[in-house]
């Protein structure tokens, strides 16, 4: 994670933890990560002013694959995740 990374905040959401998204080089939180129960998945919620670059989402996305599978996002021991689906607009 070149430009991005991820602290746990001191709030919760619906019993789980909520982690913010950092501009390494600002320094400003530009998205937060949240338990959606209703979908029962971790989500994404950007700032509306961020601007994102493929490689930052691809960071993002792997943070919540990682959370999905009860891994932290902190944990730089496992193995890597599944790669993302081709766009669409590439084939």
């Amino acid at each position: 994670m070149k430009y991005i990374g991820f602290e746990i905040d001191n709030e919760t959401h619906e019993n789980r933890p909520l982690y913010n998204v950092k501009n390494i080089r600002s320094g400003d939180y530009i998205a937060q990560i949240f338990w959606y129960s209703s979908w029962r998945k971790w989500c994404v919620r950007f700032n509306e002013d961020s601007v994102w670059s493929e490689d930052c989402l691809a960071d993002v996305r792997n943070t919540l694959l990682k959370l999905g599978c009860g891994i932290s996002p902190f944990d730089s021991q496992t193995a890597p995740l599944p790669a993302a689906e081709p766009d669409l607009l590439n084939r």
